[in-house]
């Protein structure tokens, strides 16, 4: 049956087939590649936003740190720089100032206003706001709010201190409308005491919530998109794998039908069919005993018979060339008796001439000899009654003259007829 089908196959049928499947192949392989390809940028998108919800989450925390260094460093040293460090991280935090572009990598205690101010920026805009538009969770953003509240509230006791180092107090309305001496002990009460601390640990409970939430949910978009891209990509070197050893089956098989129709390695086949061209039909074709249909089997046959034809052919040259000697030999008899018979005819017809001339002679002196007879009549006419027997014997002298001449007459047929039958046996001799 395998035999039957290499035999019966053709190199296109084959090689059709093998398109076929290739571009199968190819087809789902580029289909996966572009589904890795994607996986591969969902990957890559996760991890970006892995990053920035921790580049914001991070922010929140370290602009609460910032603050409170910020604020106990002002009612420590009475530094202006640092209150105004104090605001800066405040302002962009509420989006009341420009956020400088790559936020995260500022560090505001070598920076001043000034040099803030001329840095490229992005627009306004809180903090809150951006993580609203990274997508954090309606949980996750609660536990910053939470956070931000609590910031806000600690915000109070520290504008509280800074005013104190200024002389200004609260009047009970939130105003600092009531003036003295600056009263830094107090500042530095209310920025270092256990209040200060506890609400500072309140601030950063919900944030520590907030990362975690923020990096459990990123971390499980992350492992879901790693996980597509591992399946895919296991898919990908399958579907590579499955075309590779595919392609080696069928260059195998393609081998086995081209060797299975030819007979044998084309490179046998062709010294086989060159020798063949050259005349050779001696050469000894490589043909397996189950070989029945193939190209080098055809041309054992095709030389087998060559050579049986070529025997008959032989012996029926040395047959023709016997009978041609025959021939030959009787041709040259034959003309050899043609020659004879054409001397013989030469003979007869020099034999016929004389006698026509003979007779030709013989005619005249007939005529003439009438002519006598004739006058003689006519003379015997005026002698009477006495010469009527020699009248009588004259024409009979006649009658007999008239045989002659018809006897003439067929003779010179006769000639004439043998020199026509000399002539043609001349031609074909």
């Amino acid at each position: 049956m395998k035999n039957k089908l290499t035999q019966r196959m053709s190199i296109r049928q084959l090689f059709v087939w093998l398109v076929i499947v290739l571009a199968v192949l190819m087809g789902s392989i580029v289909s996966v590649t572009r589904a890795l390809k994607e996986a591969n940028t969902n990957l890559d998108l996760a991890h970006e936003s892995r990053y920035y919800s921790f580049v914001l989450a991070n922010e929140m925390r370290r602009s609460s740190e910032d603050l409170t260094k910020f604020g106990r460093a002002y009612v420590t040293t009475g530094d202006p720089n640092d209150e105004e460090r104090y605001y800066i991280v405040l302002d962009i935090r509420n989006g009341k100032r420009p956020r400088p572009k790559n936020y995260e990598r500022v560090n505001l205690d070598l920076v001043m206003a000034k040099q803030l101010n001329a840095m490229p920026a992005d627009p306004a805009i809180p903090l809150i706001d951006l993580m609203k538009q990274a997508g954090f969770t309606t949980q996750e953003l609660a536990k910053m709010q939470e956070a931000k509240v609590n910031s806000d509230a600690l915000t109070k006791t520290e504008i509280t201190a800074f005013n104190a180092v200024k002389g200004q107090f609260d009047d009970g309305a939130g105003n600092f409308t009531v003036t003295g001496a600056p009263n830094q002990a107090m500042a530095q009460e209310l920025m270092f005491d256990q209040n200060y601390r506890t609400m500072v640990g309140r601030i950063m409970v919900p944030i520590n919530d907030f990362l975690r939430m923020v990096d459990e949910r990123t971390q499980k978009r992350v492992s879901v998109a790693q996980s597509r891209y591992s399946e895919l990509e296991m898919v990908i070197f399958s579907l590579l794998g499955a075309s590779m050893l595919l392609l080696l089956v069928c260059l195998f098989f393609t081998y086995r039908v081209i060797r299975s129709q030819l007979g044998g390695e084309p490179r046998d086949a062709m010294i086989v069919l060159r020798k063949v061209a050259e005349g050779d039909l001696t050469v000894k074709v490589p043909v397996s005993e189950r070989d029945t249909g193939s190209v080098l089997h055809s041309t054992q046959q095709m030389i087998a018979k060559w050579t049986a034809v070529i025997g008959d052919v032989n012996g029926t040259a040395s047959s023709l060339a016997s009978a041609s000697e025959q021939i030959s030999a009787s041709s040259q008899a034959l003309s050899k008796n043609a020659s004879q018979q054409a001397s013989n005819v030469e003979q007869t017809s020099a034999s016929v001439e004389e006698i026509t001339a003979t007779i030709a002679q013989n005619a005249e002196n007939a005529r003439v000899t009438d002519s006598i007879a004739s006058k003689s009549a006519s003379s015997a006419v005026e002698g009477g009654e006495v010469v009527r027997e020699t009248v009588l014997a004259m024409k009979q002298i006649a009658g007999k003259i008239g045989i002659i001449d018809d006897i003439a007459y067929q003779t010179n047929l006769l000639a004439l007829n043998a020199a026509i039958e000399a002539a043609r046996a001349g031609e074909h001799g």
